[in-house]
């Protein structure tokens, strides 16, 4: 930062230096001593070098806080909150625009979020609304079985699977508002999404196999049921006929895995499964892929503070482990 501030004072520096240079040769033509001269000379540079640092000093330690400031703060609009006002002119007008910048930007962000929050009121709203006539329907072809009412049934839990995709993406953006930690048996959240998923699964003709679950993790019991949910419906759609479910647990995690015998992710895709809107190409394929189920996994899990990985073998299956951390968390 001196450095460049230097540079930018190089032609006043040169001008002055010239402008010694000058009036030492006019007193040397005048037959002035040489301790004179030397004297002389001596009082311009150190008045010229006492006026550089006045100058330059109080500009370094401002731009040296601003810089050191503004690569702490993750609101980077925020920086003139922190920043004080210098005595030098230029600082203050740079100080006067950042905080009108600064306050144009809060005023910018707090509209979208007033949208946002008016957006995500209106699809919760919406969905609680037509889940009503989905339920409905499902209770018209259960009330009437057949098949065509198996199938109208079976389409309709694809609806409200996808709108339950459409809920938790609305909400996703702020989910430490919506949920509960606390302590649950590993086993009954698993078998609690394997009801959820039960229709899907019989359909697809998926076998079962679960193995030790005699674990407690702490998490939301809502946000995991949706997000074993994803898995479990992604195990029936792509043609997966066994899904093992185990966990294990070390000194400091413990660890859940799906593992199903499906198409699997091809290798060049692994690495991107929990992108959004990433089908891949078994995705792409089978034309049911919307690439929203297990982004969805992944930014929730985040938010609760989980693990989740992904690994696919080369002659297909698909295996999902999700990472409860070990703690001492409170129960809420």
């Amino acid at each position: 930062m001196l450095k460049k501030l230097l540079k930018e004072q190089i032609w006043a520096i040169l001008i002055y230096l010239g402008a010694m240079a000058f009036s030492g040769w006019i007193l040397m033509a005048y037959h002035l001593g040489v301790q004179a001269l030397i004297f002389f000379e001596g009082c311009f540079l150190v008045c010229g070098i006492a006026c550089l640092l006045i100058y330059l000093l109080p500009r370094y330690r401002f731009y040296r806080e601003a810089v050191r400031a503004q690569q702490e703060l993750e609101e980077k609009y925020m920086l003139y909150d922190i920043l004080e006002a210098p005595g030098f002119l230029e600082g203050q007008v740079l100080c006067a625009l950042m905080e009108e910048a600064g306050r144009a930007m809060k005023q910018r962000i707090a509209a979208y979020e007033r949208a946002s929050q008016e957006y995500r009121e209106y699809i919760e709203a919406w969905v609680h609304e037509v889940k009503t006539p989905i339920a409905s329907g499902k209770l018209l072809a259960e009330n009437n079985p057949s098949e065509q009412m198996d199938a109208m049934a079976s389409e309709l839990s694809k609806i409200d699977s996808y709108i339950e995709q459409a809920l938790y993406y609305a909400r996703s953006s702020s989910a430490e508002k919506d949920y509960l930690v606390r302590r649950y048996p590993l086993e009954e959240l698993v078998r609690g999404a394997l009801r959820s998923q039960a229709r899907p699964l019989i359909l697809g003709g998926v076998a079962v196999h679960m193995e030790t679950l005699d674990y407690t993790v702490y998490t939301d019991a809502k946000w995991m049921n949706f997000m074993l949910g994803q898995v479990l419906g992604n195990s029936a759609k792509y043609g997966a006929k066994n899904l093992r479910i185990w966990a294990e647990e070390s000194r400091e995690y413990t660890l859940l895995h799906l593992a199903d015998d499906g198409i699997g992710v091809g290798r060049q895709d692994i690495g991107r499964i929990f992108e959004k809107g990433f089908t891949g190409e078994n995705g792409r394929v089978y034309g049911k892929s919307t690439g929203m189920g297990l982004y969805l996994c992944k930014k929730l899990a985040d938010k609760l503070g989980l693990g989740i990985s992904a690994y696919s073998g080369e002659k297909g299956g698909l295996r999902i482990s999700f990472v409860f951390p070990k703690g001492s968390l409170t129960e809420m």
